[in-house]
């Protein structure tokens, strides 16, 4: 965000604009995790597979943004 790239995650940008980015993106965060230990505990393994296959291309795709704004 300090290099000028905007949040377009609709429900993290909602929840910067209501408690700030640091505890926004906190709150966001500890969601995940909560999400995280909820499913591992419940979940079929092959469906966490693919979970992670998912945020594994979000991450790259975020990567391939920060490079793309500072190069």
């Amino acid at each position: 965000m300090s290099m000028g790239i905007a949040e377009t995650n609709p429900l993290a940008s909602h929840l910067m604009e209501q408690f700030g980015p640091v505890p926004g993106l906190l709150l966001m965060k500890l969601s995940a995790i909560v999400i995280a230990v909820l499913l591992r505990a419940t979940a079929h393994p092959t469906f966490l597979r693919w979970i992670n296959v998912l945020y594994i291309i979000v991450v790259l795709l975020n990567v391939l943004t920060i490079f793309h704004a500072r190069y």
